[in-house]
């Protein structure tokens, strides 16, 4: 009896070993792409971070920036220990920097047009109108211009853009009447109707994309790397996991490599060239 309470008691304490941060454990700066104001994108992924952490014992701090250009700047400088981006962004700091992939969210990335509902019936009829996306390099504009290219309809030819700090400004300009239809994510979308917004509609939507992804960059030890991955790829396995990702708007996360993220060289030349860059 007293064999096996020592042995249950020796156990605990390995895993509570495993999963408490040693004194002088490095805190890990986790980056996240700046697609909403900060406020509201610490309380979609803080969530997230907090079970990361209970999992691998691995303190994150949760940071961002005030634009694409200076995250993806401070990303190739090796500001962020991890980053949560879209693919194409990845695949460009996988090549540039040397960030590996850890896991990538299930749910793919969908451009969503909205118009006020006595704009333009379709985004085809964007011609001499004002269309309101957020930064040039974003994966959502990108896909957003390259549907309208595939209906013959070139920015700054046919029709103008705007470009706003985040989804909901970009949203916000056209119920204000400052653009005609924005270009933003379902995910943004969504969050439209979940606050009983229905003042605007959607019109179109574009092709989808790959989720986000989560990479590590290489000065992060191969073991703590391990143990983040296997951690998020086990996330949805858990209540409170499932919650989390809900809280993300990830979907489940599921397995990525380099190799994974080839697929987006052509999205990211597209990114290269876009209007506005």
């Amino acid at each position: 009896m007293i064999r096996a309470l020592a042995t249950s008691l020796f156990s605990a304490l390995l895993c509570l070993a495993a999963s408490t941060p040693a004194p002088g454990d490095p805190v890990l700066r986790a980056g996240f792409v700046p697609v909403s104001p900060a406020a509201q994108l610490a309380a979609r992924f803080t969530p997230l971070l907090d079970l990361l952490s209970a999992k691998t014992g691995q303190q994150f701090d949760f940071v961002t920036a005030p634009g694409f250009p200076v995250f993806m700047e401070r990303t190739a400088r090796g500001e962020y220990d991890l980053i949560w981006v879209p693919p194409h962004f990845a695949r460009q700091a996988s090549l540039e920097t040397g960030y590996e992939p850890l896991a990538a969210g299930g749910k793919k990335v969908v451009g969503v047009f909205l118009a006020r509902r006595d704009g333009p019936g379709a985004a085809r009829n964007i011609r001499n109108k004002t269309l309101a996306l957020v930064d040039p390099l974003a994966l959502v504009s990108i896909l957003v211009l390259s549907h309208l290219e595939d209906e013959g309809l070139r920015a700054d030819r046919d029709y103008r853009v705007r470009y706003f700090q985040s989804h909901p400004s970009a949203i916000e300009a056209v119920r204000r009447g400052v653009a005609d239809l924005a270009g933003v994510s379902d995910v943004h979308v969504e969050q439209e109707l979940t606050a009983g917004r229905a003042d605007l509609v959607e019109i179109a939507r574009t092709m989808e994309a790959p989720g986000l992804v989560f990479l590590a960059h290489p000065r992060v030890p191969e073991p703590t790397r391990r143990l983040i991955r296997s951690a998020l790829l086990s996330m949805g396995e858990s209540p409170e996991g499932k919650s989390a990702l809900d809280r993300a708007k990830t979907g489940s996360l599921v397995p990525i490599s380099a190799s994974d993220l080839k697929k987006m060289d052509k999205i990211l030349q597209k990114m290269k060239s876009s209007p506005g860059r």
